[in-house]
């Protein structure tokens, strides 16, 4: 019996085709001998097949080449854009989506920049001396300055992964808030922070941060309190993080609520992908969530349709939509775990069912 999927040894060569680009021409070598083990041991071992396969070996070798151009393409293309923008003044538009008060008592606004075309969809931190300003999230507003760069390289790697292009460092008066000027995004944040406002509003600051951060995955106060510097010092931070944990523990508690009600199965399915839809929607979403996320989703569309569906084939789908948005998730601990422990179960759970069915006969 075969644990994995066709599709998944693809998805591996797409990645080691990143990794390959990203170390250079010394993991080039190294790659090539892992990927014609890996095609060989599944060839052979799990094919159970006497006669190799070239077809096999050139359809992993263009999902390799795809993951060797795509992260050149990719890095070569967010370079090029860097490089235009730094040390030049420029006028920035766009949507604050964040605002948070730095450990130097500045306020740091996140823009979502809609203008010029060439950051269009991309992020620039603003940082203002006052503590306290007039401007806050879903508020449209045009900037003027010059965007700097940090050289360091692994603040440098997270800001490309973050897709933010650098920092302006301001005064209010040179940015002008469009009063009056409303968008999906401008609403649903403003909700979104409402329901965190309203949600919170009776609880204690211990408590409220604790809420926060587990059920919200709200970030930005936590960071000032004592609490979280007690959970840094014990060791624990790591329970303040949301993970797909959490988002299944929710469509389970909803699943058991349902079964009270007299509901047919398939509308039980929709209705928990809606409030699940909605929970990941008006809250601060991470890698975790959205890869629990977008897996119940094509797992529920499989289970709604009648089809039969290979979970290694559902993981993978979702492991090549998150590396095509951005190559550079790959090198991060969130993206890696998530995936490497979600596969392990995986792989554990077809083990032990076969392990089962052997048994049986």
């Amino acid at each position: 019996m075969s644990f994995l999927s066709p599709f998944f040894i693809s998805c591996l060569a797409f990645t080691i085709g990143i990794i390959t680009a990203h170390l250079g021409l010394l993991a080039a070598f190294y790659s090539i001998i892992i990927g014609i083990y890996l095609i060989t041991y599944y060839h052979y071992t799990l094919l159970k097949k006497k006669k190799f396969s070239y077809k096999l070996v050139f359809f992993n070798a263009v999902f390799f080449l795809f993951g060797y151009s795509y992260y050149f393409f990719y890095t070569h293309s967010w370079n090029q854009t860097i490089k235009k923008l730094i040390d030049h003044k420029k006028e920035f538009c766009g949507l604050v989506v964040e605002k948070k008060i730095t450990e130097g008592s500045m306020t740091r606004l996140t823009l979502h920049c809609l203008f010029p075309n060439e950051v269009s969809g991309k992020y620039v931190y603003i940082y203002l001396k006052k503590k306290l300003v007039s401007i806050n999230p879903g508020s449209y507003i045009t900037v003027k300055g010059i965007i700097t760069n940090p050289q360091k390289a692994g603040f440098s790697n997270y800001l490309d992964k973050e897709k933010i292009v650098g920092s302006i460092f301001t005064s209010q008066n040179c940015i002008t808030v469009k009063k009056g000027q409303k968008s999906i995004a401008s609403f649903l944040l403003e909700k979104k922070n409402l329901v965190r406002t309203i949600a919170t509003s009776t609880m204690s600051q211990a408590t409220k941060q604790l809420f926060e951060l587990i059920f919200l995955g709200y970030k930005e106060e936590s960071k000032q309190t004592i609490l979280d510097q007690n959970f840094k010092s014990w060791g624990i931070s790591h329970l303040l993080a949301r993970s797909g944990l959490h988002l299944n523990l929710i469509i389970t508690i909803v699943n058991m609520a349902l079964n009270y009600i007299p509901l047919s199965w398939i509308t039980k399915q929709i209705v928990i992908l809606m409030i699940v839809f909605f929970y990941c929607l008006f809250t601060w979403s991470t890698i975790p969530i959205m890869r629990t996320f977008l897996t119940f989703l094509l797992i529920t569309i499989m289970l709604i349709s009648k089809k039969e569906y290979d979970h290694f084939n559902i993981f993978s789908i979702v492991w090549m939509i998150f590396l095509l948005i951005n190559p550079l998730y790959l090198f991060f601990l969130d993206f890696q775990l998530t995936f490497i422990l979600t596969g392990a179960l995986i792989w554990l759970n077809k083990q032990q069912v076969f392990l089962k069915q052997s048994c049986l006969f």
